[in-house]
């Protein structure tokens, strides 16, 4: 029997091992697709995405170092509304689990983009199809305790 590499997070988001890509790395997941299995880590952090679509930043975006390669991508999204009806539709049906990174001006923004995100997960919101899935529960939670946080 090999070890389990579950991963409990806090507020009920549960991985299948603690290893997640990196927001920005690896996009939404679906580039890698093709040299590694959504089974072979525990999920994915999502590039930030904002309320409306971002262009980012005009090229140049990256530059090579002698220590590295440095971006300067500004943020490009195509804001939560696609995010929610495209992406992570698309993510779900991978396999992929997640954590949705989220970018904001103004506290009202961030509540803005957690509560969509909260509602794609909820029972009564657009993707009721989603009420039983434990990992779309457990991310919603987790933002729920975050907003409550910041009172």
């Amino acid at each position: 029997m090999s070890p389990s590499l579950e991963t409990r997070l806090p507020r009920g988001v549960t991985l299948r091992d603690p290893i997640l890509l990196a927001s920005g790395c690896c996009g939404y997941g679906e580039e890698y697709l093709p040299i590694v299995h959504p089974g072979s880590f525990g999920g994915i952090i999502t590039k930030a995405v904002s309320v409306s679509p971002r262009l980012g930043n005009e090229a140049p975006r990256l530059r090579e170092t002698p220590a590295g390669l440095l971006n300067c991508i500004g943020l490009q999204n195509p804001g939560v509304d696609i995010l929610l009806s495209e992406v992570l539709p698309r993510i779900n049906q991978l396999g992929y689990g997640y954590i949705v990174n989220v970018v904001g001006h103004t506290v009202e923004e961030f509540a803005e983009l957690v509560r969509r995100v909260q509602t794609f997960c909820s029972r009564d919101g657009p993707a009721a199809d989603r009420q039983d899935d434990p990992q779309c529960n457990g991310h919603a939670a987790l933002c729920r305790g975050i907003t409550r946080q910041r009172g």
